[in-house]
């Protein structure tokens, strides 16, 4: 079973996958509040709609009773979806949330807890071209907004350092 058409499912390769995951975690290093980066597979975006979130996250920030999480854009649109306490996981209604931002196999999410209940899941990350590892073409978006950096891989380090930057959407 898929919630989308089969030509539109997407498989990244282990390099997108990796590649996207440390540019996450990069952007992450500048949050403020408990914050947990995932990187999307099959299960979480095409079918199943199950999201299984780290257990030592769930275990110092959420409580073991299922509870209704709110999941926030950077747009202020928010999804409901329900948190199942013993599963550690994001279910109901986590569906929509991927599925309305055309979420695919290897996007990488920041998920920040800004309050008890509610997530700000900021901007999703993926890599268009890396054939060449002489350089590569990344692209992020915040589900509405699209930024495109071509870098020298060598500068990763240095790009990363800019994040308010290069996301001026982010606050």
């Amino acid at each position: 079973y898929l919630a989308v058409p089969y030509e539109d499912v997407k498989v990244a390769s282990y390099e997108e996958r990796t590649s996207a995951q440390r540019y996450a975690e990069d952007f992450q290093a500048n949050l403020q509040h408990p914050s947990f980066v995932k990187s999307m597979v099959r299960s979480h975006v095409y079918s199943c709609f199950w999201l299984g979130l780290p257990h030592n996250f769930c275990k110092n920030h959420l409580p073991a009773a299922d509870l209704t999480m709110v999941l926030e854009n950077e747009k202020g649109s928010e999804y409901e979806s329900l948190y199942i306490g013993r599963k550690r996981g994001l279910s109901g209604g986590w569906r929509r949330f991927a599925l309305d931002h055309k979420l695919d196999d290897g996007d990488a999410l920041v998920f920040e807890l800004t309050e008890s209940d509610r997530f700000k899941v900021v901007p999703r990350f993926y890599v268009v071209y890396s054939h060449n590892y002489d350089y590569m073409i990344y692209i992020f978006g915040s589900f509405g907004m699209l930024y495109l950096i071509s870098l020298v891989y060598t500068n990763f380090t240095e790009m990363t350092t800019h994040w308010k930057e290069i996301c001026p959407f982010y606050t």
